[in-house]
C-alpha cells in the first residue's frame, strides 16, 4: 500500500507567516522528498484572484497548491471546503494505480486568535473536525491571561481530541532544542553538573537585534514578557530542568514522554519567595520604540528579565533569570549555567549551550513542525497543561504590568529606556 495521502489547509494562505515561512518549508520538504507523493496544500482566503504563483516563486509550491475563497465565518463555505477535500481524494485515487489510504487531513491555522476560534468551531460544528484522520495545528497566542488561556483551550477540546491538536511553540520546534535534550542527556558533564550541589545559577536567554518590525498593532497588544517569557523561554527552561531520564534516550522512553517531563519541571517554578516583584523583574523598551507604533505615551515592553525559582530537590536554592529583548547587542539564544566557586570542573566557571543563528533559513522550524505532525509525534509540541503553568507563572508579573500601564503610583516597577544595540542588564 501507498503512503498516505496528505492535504494541508492553510488558513491565511495570503499572510505572512505563510509567505515568510510555511509555505517555504514545504517546499523544502517537498524538493527533498519528504512529503508523500500523494500531497496537496489549499490555502484559504477570502481574497479573489489569488494565483500560486503570486504567493511563492518555488515550483513544487506552484504544483501542489491551490486556492480555496471562502468566508471562513460562514457555515455554508464549510460545505463547499468539504466537497473540495473529497475532489482532491478522488483525484488522489484516480492517479494512483494502488488502493491508497484515505488521506490525513491537517488544518493549519495562520490567522489571528478571533479567526483561529471561528474556524475551531466551525469546523467541529461541520462535522470536519470528526473525519478520520484530522489534526488541527495552531500558533500561540493561547489566551492573554490564565483565565482566558484556560477558556480558549477549553473551547479547543468541545471540537478537537487532544491528540488531534498540535499546538505550536516555534522555539520547542527549532533544532536548537532538540540538540539541548540530546546534550543534557548524552553528555557526561550535564548530566553530573547540571544540579543545585554544583551550579550557583542558570540564564536562559533570547536576544534579538533586530525590532518589531511590521507588528506593531501585534506588539501594543502583547509585549515582550507575553510574546517570549511565558512561552518561549519557559519552555526552554522547562528542557533544562526536567528530570534526566537515567540512561534512556529521550526518544525510547518508556514511562514518561517528554511533555510530561516539561510539564512536572513548570508546576515547581514560581517567583522566588521573601523578594520583592521589584527584585525579580525588570521592563524595558528600546528608544525609538513609541514612534514606530506611533504610540507617544506606550509602555509596552520590549525587554524583559525575570529571576524565578524552583521547589525541586534538584534545583532548589538555585535563582533562575530569563531574559529577552529586542534591539540588543546581538542575536543569541543561550542557556547557561554558571557553576558555584570551586565546583567546576574545569578553570570554566560556566557551562553554556548557545546557537547564535538559531537558524539558518527561517523556516527550519516550521519544516519540524509539519514533519512531525503528519508523523503524529507530540513531542516537541506543548500539551495545554504546559501552557496553563506558563500563565501562572508569570501572572503576578502580568498584574505588575497592568499597574504600570495604568500609571498607579504604587507600582515599584518602573520601565527602564534603553539605547539599541544595548547589552542585557
Amino acid at each position: 500500500m501507498e503512503q498516505k495521502p496528505v492535504i494541508v489547509v492553510l488558513v491565511g494562505v495570503t499572510g505572512d507567516l505563510s509567505r515568510r515561512k510555511l509555505l517555504p518549508a514545504l517546499a523544502e520538504l517537498g524538493s527533498a522528498g519528504h512529503v508523500p507523493e500523494h500531497f496537496r496544500i489549499v490555502g484559504i482566503t477570502r481574497q479573489e484572484g489569488v494565483s500560486p504563483e503570486s504567493l511563492s516563486s518555488e515550483t513544487w509550491v506552484r504544483d501542489h497548491l491551490e486556492i480555496f475563497s471562502m468566508d471562513v465565518s460562514q457555515a455554508e463555505e464549510y460545505v463547499r471546503l468539504k466537497l473540495r477535500l473529497e475532489e482532491i481524494e478522488k483525484e488522489f485515487a484516480e492517479s494512483s494505480s494502488t488502493v491508497l489510504p484515505q488521506a490525513q487531513r491537517l488544518y493549519y491555522l495562520s490567522v489571528p486568535p478571533d479567526a483561529s476560534r471561528t474556524v475551531i468551531g466551525m469546523l467541529g460544528n461541520s462535522g470536519l473536525a470528526g473525519i478520520p484522520d484530522t489534526k488541527l495545528l495552531i500558533e500561540k497566542p493561547f489566551g492573554s491571561d490564565f483565565t482566558s488561556a484556560k477558556e480558549f483551550l477549553e473551547f479547543i477540546a468541545q471540537h478537537f481530541s487532544d491528540e488531534q491538536v498540535f499546538r505550536i511553540d516555534h522555539y520547542l520546534a527549532k533544532e536548537f532544542a532538540r540538540r539541548f535534550v540530546v546534550w543534557r542527556e548524552g553528555n557526561e558533564i550535564p548530566k553530573y553538573y547540571w544540579n543545585n550541589e554544583h551550579l550557583g545559577k542558570i540564564n536562559f536567554l533570547a536576544s534579538e537585534k533586530i525590532g518589531i518590525e511590521n507588528r506593531a498593532n501585534f506588539y501594543e497588544q502583547t509585549g515582550a514578557l507575553r510574546d517570549l517569557v511565558q512561552s518561549h523561554l519557559l519552555q526552554l527552561t522547562a528542557l533544562a530542568l526536567m528530570p534526566l531520564a537515567q540512561g534512556v534516550a529521550f526518544d525510547t522512553r518508556q514511562d514518561k514522554d517528554l511533555p510530561q517531563l516539561r510539564l512536572e519541571a513548570l508546576q515547581h517554578i514560581h517567583l522566588p519567595e521573601g523578594k520583592q516583584l521589584e527584585e525579580v523583574v525588570t521592563l524595558g523598551q528600546y528608544e525609538g520604540y513609541r514612534e514606530e507604533v506611533k504610540n507617544p505615551a506606550s509602555l509596552t515592553e520590549t525587554y524583559v528579565s525575570l529571576e524565578l525559582a524552583s521547589d525541586d530537590t534538584q534545583w532548589k536554592g538555585i535563582p533562575i533569570r530569563l531574559t529577552t529583548g529586542k534591539k540588543l547587542d546581538k542575536k543569541l539564544t543561550e542557556i547557561r549555567g554558571t557553576f558555584q566557586e570551586g565546583k567546576a570542573p574545569n578553570p570554566n566557571p560556566a557551562i553554556a549551550f548557545e546557537d547564535f543563528s538559531v537558524s539558518q533559513k527561517g523556516s527550519e522550524a516550521y519544516e519540524r513542525v509539519f514533519l512531525d505532525a503528519i508523523a503524529g509525534d507530540h513531542t516537541f509540541f506543548v500539551s495545554a497543561p504546559e501552557i496553563l503553568e506558563c500563565w501562572r507563572i508569570i501572572e503576578p508579573v502580568l498584574e505588575i504590568q497592568k499597574e504600570l500601564i495604568s500609571s498607579s503610583s504604587k507600582t515599584p516597577v518602573q520601565l527602564c529606556i534603553y539605547k539599541p544595540g544595548s547589552t542585557p542588564f
